[in-house]
């Protein structure tokens, strides 16, 4: 018997709610994200053609701030390794150290399971 009700209803998986029931209290206090953030892969944010070194950088802090440690890069478009990039983190150097850098999407996308995209402007 698992004591934390969090963690047995993912062993047992009654966290997703059905269509028609009311919002499930696990679900509806976010502590899914939670637990998910505790016990499985760590999320992959993924540039995609930064236009500047100082944006990746500061996607790094960011990221370090939340404790989010696995960054990729795909075709920055002023070069990498960026020393603007670096001067931007301020701190979260180890992120960039260790940031992939891919030549297209897929292959960045290659081990997620599940993703999920933004963007600050439309693209055509």
């Amino acid at each position: 018997m698992v004591a934390d009700p969090l963690r047995q209803a993912f062993v047992t998986g009654h966290f997703f709610p059905r269509a028609c029931d009311a919002p499930h209290p696990i679900v509806s206090d976010g502590r899914v994200w939670e637990y998910l953030l505790m016990t499985g892969p760590e999320p992959a944010f993924i540039l995609v053609r930064p236009q500047m070194g100082e944006n990746i950088g500061a996607a790094a802090r960011a990221m370090l701030n939340f404790g989010l440690e696995r960054l990729r890069v795909v075709g920055p478009r002023d070069g990498w390794p960026n020393p603007r990039a670096v001067a931007m983190a301020s701190g979260a150097g180890r992120l960039l150290d260790h940031a992939g850098l891919f030549d297209d999407v897929p292959a960045a996308l290659a081990d997620c399971h599940y993703v999920l995209a933004t963007t600050a402007r439309g693209r055509n």
